[in-house]
């Protein structure tokens, strides 16, 4: 079935919304998404049905793949989305037929600590969709129904509730891919990638591919094994802002028999590289998305040049095969 609505036109006009829109103009983008994802499957053959009310909750809609109900929640925030609203879409789903599931979309993603809080409970019964997913369906990269069955075999496989599969899923075939390397969120791809394409010695063999937090790096690098002919080279690349972060994941590595290199980069990988002064990341989590490679590589050759970056740095770069020229 064909949608009235041009998803994709709408898609890229709200997308491009700056960000000193008025708070009108953004609490309108918000409720528009809704329409656009109905659009969206509807375009796909997945029966959407838009928001409704059962008694005292509100769910932003529904559809059905391969025969399953799946409920729909949908968020466009400035800032990822909190522990908090998965919580409330979790007992949501849990109130209704045993076995449903259902589409967390929000289009700045959702904060480490809430992907690590749904890895660690006892029953995973949603899986989550990002800004950059939605671009990559729309660009026609890939589509919406395969985006979600993708997810949901490897939230069933692995337990993972977050798999990318937009800009930072591999893009090249598998068995081409000898190393990924693997990073918390988006923004971290986005920078490590811009190094790589320009001074990695091996940037046709790496991959980036973000996680989401701390807790899914070994249920990501699970759910890439089977695309891969020979096992990958995996680095994975934490921030040092949790006690003991780097032993869960070499914990959590080990016990599904997956060999990697961990690096942690304290605080955090932007302000590690002098892309942005410690403590102002969540303030301008915007500029970083938008930086392109030149402004990303002078800010970090220069911090280089100057001797700002910690010993985990020259490690990483070491590790990935990252020459930096000098001026």
């Amino acid at each position: 079935m064909t949608s009235v609505l041009d998803w994709r036109a709408e898609f890229a006009v709200l997308d491009a919304l700056p960000p000193d829109a008025t708070p009108t103009e953004k609490a309108k983008r918000g409720h528009r998404l809704e329409k656009i994802l109905h659009a969206m499957l509807d375009d796909a053959g997945l029966s959407p049905r838009l928001s409704y009310r059962p008694e005292g909750e509100e769910i932003d809609g529904s559809f059905v793949i391969a025969g399953r109900t799946m409920l729909l929640e949908a968020k466009w925030t400035a800032e990822p989305q909190p522990a908090s609203a998965l919580y409330q879409f979790t007992g949501k789903i849990s109130g209704k037929l045993v076995g449903t599931v259902g589409l967390f979309v929000s289009m700045s993603g959702v904060s480490p600590d809430a992907i690590d809080a749904l890895i660690a409970g006892k029953q995973l019964n949603l899986i989550l969709m990002d800004g950059d997913d939605l671009r990559a369906i729309a660009r026609d990269d890939i589509t919406i129904h395969a985006a979600i069955r993708a997810k949901l075999r490897v939230a069933a496989e692995t337990g993972a509730a977050f798999f990318a599969v937009g800009a930072g899923a591999p893009r090249r075939r598998a068995e081409d891919t000898r190393e990924v390397v693997l990073v918390e969120g988006r923004i971290d791809e986005h920078i490590l990638s811009a190094v790589i394409r320009s001074w990695g010695t091996r940037a046709e063999r790496q991959s980036v591919v973000p996680v989401g937090g701390p807790s899914n790096f070994g249920p990501t690098a699970e759910a890439l094994l089977p695309h891969s002919v020979t096992v990958p080279k995996f680095v994975v690349v934490a921030d040092g802002d949790q006690t003991g972060v780097k032993a869960r994941i070499q914990r959590d590595l080990a016990d599904r028999a997956i060999k990697a290199k961990v690096v942690i980069v304290e605080p955090g990988l932007e302000s590690a590289l002098g892309i942005l002064e410690p403590g102002t990341e969540q303030r301008r989590r915007r500029e970083l998305r938008v930086l392109d490679d030149q402004v990303i590589l002078s800010r970090i050759q220069y911090s280089l040049e100057t001797g700002r970056v910690p010993a985990q740095v020259n490690e990483l770069f070491s590790l990935l095969g990252i020459r930096v020229p000098w001026t």
